[in-house]
């Protein structure tokens, strides 16, 4: 149902985000006097948190049926599996993100983002196959040898189509009946929404 205190929690999950966003900038524009190969794994270990935080964040949001269906998904952290146990119970409940298409005075008209951003498939498989690895140093006989090259573009991107996800994204309820828009807003501001009911295949505040 998309209640008031799950969509509190949220909107801390998604202020937690931006904190690890912030972050990752600071290391991607050499803020931070670490060398390169420790940055890396510093925003490797963000983005790996970041990723945990969108699957608890979706959870909280349809706690309804997470809590009825979902046995012990409750108790889950792990992103992949998350992501994979709630598309079975319900579809659409992922982040969709927003762009603007028009605009008049104050109001705005929304469609769908038509810029690159995370989707859940990539983010799964970057959870599953490349954070980890790029965390663990691995055995003795290999360590040193066969270090990759640091990929900071990689995590540039990374970094963009996470927040082209999250800046504005709706949130659809399990039963259709709500949708919520959520807005990350800017740097030092909390974030926010607005709660929508759908009468007749349409949608009001």
């Amino acid at each position: 149902m998309l209640n008031e205190d799950a969509r509190v929690t949220y909107l801390n999950v998604l202020a937690e985000i931006k904190h690890r966003i912030e972050a990752i900038d600071q290391v991607l524009g050499k803020q931070l006097p670490i060398r390169a190969k420790i940055g890396e794994e510093l925003c490797l270990l963000q983005f790996r948190l970041i990723a945990e935080l969108i699957a608890i964040g979706c959870l909280v949001l349809h706690q309804d049926i997470v809590l009825s269906k979902a046995g012990l998904l409750e108790k889950a952290w792990n992103a992949g599996q998350i992501f994979k146990r709630l598309a079975r119970l319900h579809s659409d409940f992922y982040p969709s993100p927003l762009e603007p298409t028009h605009v008049t005075g104050d109001k705005f008209n929304w469609k769908p983002l038509t810029a690159p951003f995370m989707n859940k498939e990539k983010l799964i498989h970057i959870y599953e196959q490349e954070l980890g690895a790029g965390l663990h140093r691995g055995s003795f006989r290999r360590i040193f040898k066969d270090d990759p090259p640091l990929d900071f573009p990689k995590l540039r991107a990374w970094r963009e189509e996470i927040l082209n996800l999250l800046n504005r994204h709706t949130v659809v309820s399990a039963d259709g009946e709500h949708i919520c828009h959520f807005n990350m807003c800017p740097i030092g501001e909390h974030p926010t929404c607005y709660l929508f009911k759908r009468i007749d295949d349409k949608v009001q505040t």
